[in-house]
């Protein structure tokens, strides 16, 4: 899964837009995905700094972790 596949499921399962961002960043209350240094990170923002940073090998990997991450979140839809 890619990032553009990834926004194809979030948009079908009703995940709101404001929930995340797929163009990494420092957007405040968002679960973020980033390319940094060949690897990916998944991370959520508050208060300007990241938080719960996870690193990924592979942007499948990162992805789906992001999708699963939404999901669990309710405040999310």
């Amino acid at each position: 899964m890619n990032r553009i596949e990834l926004r194809e499921v979030l948009t079908a399962e009703g995940i709101r837009s404001d929930a995340y961002s797929l163009e990494g960043g420092l957007y405040e209350d968002r679960l973020c995905i980033d390319e940094q240094y060949g690897a990916w990170v998944v991370y959520y923002v508050e208060r300007g700094k990241r938080w719960n940073e996870r690193r990924f090998d592979t942007e499948d990997e990162a992805c789906r972790y992001l999708l699963k991450l939404l999901r669990q979140d309710r405040s999310a839809r």
